[in-house]
């Protein structure tokens, strides 16, 4: 294991994911090492807005890892490695909250380094000039929200997960997730520039 924020998600399909699965609770170090560097990055990203503390956020990243390769032997058939593992983070960094009483970034911080409130695919569409105002203005809006719509926001469009997932993760009921979700929308297109918006909030069907 090395520097998370280095390990990219490598965009395999979820056929070859689950087989990566199989092989890695057979016992392949290989696989394993494959899932590690498909999804440490992202796993590293997720934990930093759920975690106010690097080395926290370091801590639930090693300790996912280390117990996935110690159980591998008890784990069965999953549907999904990425909401597998994002899942698991997030129960580890609950726990992290509750031992240390450290706070959570959807409670307070909007500029922390690890969250880039623009997210990638607006790049092109948002001029450099143009794109901390733009940042100043989500964040304005997302302060708005309750904290269960910005991790919404953060998991649709950061992490591009679907609101099945989204509502699988959180535990959720899918319609409730879509309403919450909706109505943040709502609030984010008041503030976005047309064609931004319109890009940003495209994602807003079930999918």
């Amino acid at each position: 294991m090395g520097n998370f924020l280095n390990v990219q998600y490598g965009g395999a399909s979820p056929d070859d994911d689950l087989t990566l699965w199989q092989q890695f609770v057979e016992g392949s170090n290989t696989a394993y090492e494959s899932i590690y560097q498909k999804y440490a990055g992202e796993l590293y990203r997720y934990a930093s807005v759920l975690l106010a503390d690097k080395s926290l956020v370091e801590d639930v990243i090693h300790d996912v890892f280390t117990d996935l390769w110690s159980s591998r032997k008890k784990l069965g058939a999953i549907r999904s490695v990425r909401l597998y593992l994002f899942s698991s983070i997030k129960r580890r960094a609950l726990r992290k909250l509750r031992k240390e009483k450290t706070f959570a970034f959807f409670d307070v911080d909007y500029d922390r380094n690890s969250f880039e409130v623009i997210p990638s695919f607006l790049d092109e569409l948002v001029d450099n000039q143009n794109k901390e105002d733009l940042a100043k203005s989500i964040r304005r809006c997302l302060s708005t929200v309750s904290k269960r719509q910005r991790e919404i926001i953060y998991l649709r469009f950061y992490q591009d997960m679907s609101y099945p997932e989204i509502a699988q993760l959180l535990q959720l009921d899918q319609k409730y997730v879509y309403n919450l979700a909706s109505k943040a929308f709502c609030a984010l297109r008041k503030i976005l520039p047309p064609l931004v918006s319109v890009s940003f909030l495209s994602g807003i069907n079930i999918v």
